[in-house]
């Protein structure tokens, strides 16, 4: 209940963290990533108010389609974790299904506003006695909720919206050494001079470290309505807009992509009670997702990758096919570079 998940410590107030006092929910080490009766975490369902919002593509381990979490922590009335239900009532799941369900207006008009902060001053710079300095970043969260009676006792709203910024420091130094780069930023800033001179196509260089943008937005609105004493709907809406950067320590700036993701989902309900025998509960639900994968150098350029060859054997086959540059360390195919194949069984 909510009295439960406000007594449950989350430091990125993340809903998963809110379902760990169950037994058999196990945390998978990064946000949204839980694990159920053992079951591996591609198998989650998350439904809040009854719609599915899971990863429809199944390729994440996180329980949620976004970057974070879908909905705000405040917006959350109760949660739970059904590990096998096999009534019609369920579905679209084979390991756990986080059930969420969102606050409602009451009869006061109650609201929450909050701000969070935090950054590399909020963390430790020793490990094992050893100095090790946090890379600059910031991160902030702020948001707040309201409800309250629209017509007493009968016709009641519920709003909220959370806000979340940072910025995620990323080194890339470790990697060039792992490379034998001792100079990342000169062996870049060369690489994409000579890209550059050859092709005319600014490669955009690579920096030693960066900070990747990401934003998350996330809106709720809900109404409840007692039509009598034996009929109530309710409906809600439910927006979350987000963006984030994916970048690597072997690519260039211009290979380096925005990722936004944008999800609407609409519900409503009724519940009706014809008899001491008989009700009925009529719901209905949508959802429509979009990611872009929106690469820097554009829709109209081709990813090209430069492997390096040390020491192999290429063989005759292979003579007047391979360009020998940078020092005769790279190698790049010629004619034998893409290949492309079918098989049907």
């Amino acid at each position: 209940d909510r009295q439960s998940i406000a007594d449950q410590p989350s430091v990125s107030r993340d809903l998963t963290d809110t379902l760990l006092r169950d037994p058999l929910v196990n945390y998978g080490g990064s946000t949204g990533v839980i694990s159920v009766a053992g079951v591996n975490p591609r198998y989650n369902a998350l439904a809040i108010d009854g719609v599915l919002q899971q990863d429809d593509f199944g390729l994440s381990q996180s329980l949620y389609p976004t970057s974070r979490s879908p909905i705000s922590l405040d917006a959350v009335q109760a949660a739970s974790v059904v590990a096998s239900d096999y009534t019609v009532k369920s579905s679209g799941f084979q390991g756990g299904l986080v059930n969420v369900v969102t606050k409602s207006g009451t009869n006061d008009l109650t609201g929450s506003a909050y701000w969070y902060r935090s950054g590399q001053n909020f963390m430790g710079e020793l490990s094992d006695g050893t100095l090790v300095p946090a890379s600059e970043f910031k991160e902030r969260e702020f948001g707040g909720s309201i409800g309250g009676p629209i017509i007493k006792d009968k016709l009641f709203f519920f709003l909220s919206y959370e806000n979340f910024k940072t910025g995620s420091p990323l080194n890339f130094t470790g990697a060039d050494l792992s490379n034998n780069i001792t100079d990342g930023a000169g062996f870049f800033n060369q690489l994409n001079s000579d890209i550059l001179a050859g092709t005319g196509f600014d490669a955009g260089g690579r920096p030693v470290s960066t900070s990747l943008p990401e934003t998350s937005k996330r809106w709720l609105g809900k109404i409840d309505w007692n039509i009598n004493d034996d009929h109530r709907l309710e409906a809600t809406y439910q927006r979350t807009r987000e963006s984030g950067v994916s970048a690597s320590a072997s690519s260039l700036v211009s290979a380096w992509y925005a990722i936004p993701q944008e999800l609407n989902s609409y519900s409503g309900g009724i519940y009706s009670d014809w008899s001491e025998n008989l009700s009925t509960t009529l719901r209905v639900g949508y959802k429509d997702y979009t990611k872009g994968q929106d690469c820097n150098a554009g829709r109209d350029f081709g990813d090209i990758e430069i492997f390096e060859v040390d020491g192999a054997d290429l063989g005759p086959a292979y003579a007047g096919f391979i360009n020998s540059s940078f020092g005769g360390e790279t190698f790049v195919a010629g004619c034998d570079r893409f290949r492309h194949g079918n098989e049907f069984n």
